[in-house]
C-alpha cells in the first residue's frame, strides 16, 4: 500500500458521496460521466503537481489534500454562512477564499519542506480513502440489490414524462 493512489479515490468519493445522498432522484448511470471526468482531472492535477515540485509521492499527496479543499470548499461556505463574530459574518467569499489559499500556501509548505517519510502517508491516505468510497459504494449498492428486488418501482426506474399525471384544469406545479 506505499504506492499513491489515493488521488484517484479522493476525486471518484466526491462524486460517488453525492451519488448516495440522491440516489433516490437519480441513476447510477447519471454519475458515470462525472466519475471519469473527476478521475481523469484528478490524474492530470497529480502530473502537472509532479511537473512543479518534482516528486510523484508529494505530488500525489499535494494533489489528494487539493481535491478534498476544492470539494469542501462550498460545505464549509454552506456551514459558516449564517456565522457572525462580533457583527461580521464569518461565511463571506471575500473571507474564506483567502483562508483556503492561506490553508493551501501553509499545507503545500509543509507536504514540499517537512514532509521526509512519504511512503507513511501514502498508506494512510489510500486506507482512509478506500474506507470513505466503502461508505458511498455500500449506499448505492443496497439501493441497486433492494430496487431490483421490488421490481425497480422507484422513481429511478421510472420515464420522467409517467412522474407527472395532471388532469383537465389541473395547474402544474411552480418549480420557481
Amino acid at each position: 500500500m506505499k504506492r499513491p493512489f489515493h488521488p484517484f479515490l479522493v476525486s471518484a468519493y466526491f462524486v460517488l458521496a453525492l451519488l448516495g445522498l440522491n440516489i433516490e432522484q437519480v441513476r447510477p448511470s447519471a454519475a458515470y460521466r462525472s466519475l471519469i471526468f473527476v478521475v481523469l482531472a484528478a490524474g492530470l492535477l497529480w502530473g502537472l503537481l509532479r511537473l512543479l515540485v518534482r516528486d510523484w509521492d508529494k505530488a500525489a499527496i499535494l494533489a489528494s489534500l487539493y481535491l478534498i479543499l476544492f470539494f469542501t470548499y462550498g460545505h464549509v461556505y454552506n456551514l459558516l454562512k449564517p456565522l457572525s463574530i462580533l457583527g461580521l459574518a464569518v461565511g463571506r467569499h471575500r473571507l474564506l477564499i483567502p483562508l483556503w489559499l492561506l490553508i493551501v500556501v501553509c499545507l503545500t509548505w509543509l507536504v514540499i519542506k517537512r514532509l521526509k517519510n512519504t511512503p507513511v502517508f501514502h498508506g494512510f491516505l489510500n486506507l482512509l480513502s478506500i474506507v470513505a468510497l466503502a461508505f458511498p459504494l455500500i449506499q448505492v449498492t443496497s439501493f441497486t440489490l433492494r430496487n431490483a428486488s421490488h421490481g425497480g418501482s422507484s422513481l429511478q426506474g421510472q420515464a420522467p414524462s409517467s412522474l407527472l399525471h395532471l388532469t383537465a384544469g389541473q395547474q402544474p406545479p411552480d418549480i420557481h
